[in-house]
């Protein structure tokens, strides 16, 4: 499957749950990861969107998520 901005299926994950949780904190631990791997996750997602933060990130990735396929 491929996801979109080419992200790894857990940078999909952590997006996901960036955009309803918000917390790198609450995201590590719903995952089970630490909160450092969900900062990275969020930083390489960040630079794969072409934006500069996490705010700018959940805004895109939610534009995206309702576009018609």
């Amino acid at each position: 499957m491929t996801h979109p901005l080419n992200l790894t299926p857990r940078e999909f994950e952590v997006v996901n749950i960036l955009c309803a949780v918000g917390s790198n904190k609450l995201i590590a631990r719903q995952l089970g990861i630490s909160v450092y791997t969900v900062s990275t996750m969020i930083h390489r997602a960040c630079q794969k969107a072409g934006v500069n933060d996490r705010v700018t990130l959940a805004l895109k990735w939610d534009r995206m998520m309702r576009e018609p396929q």
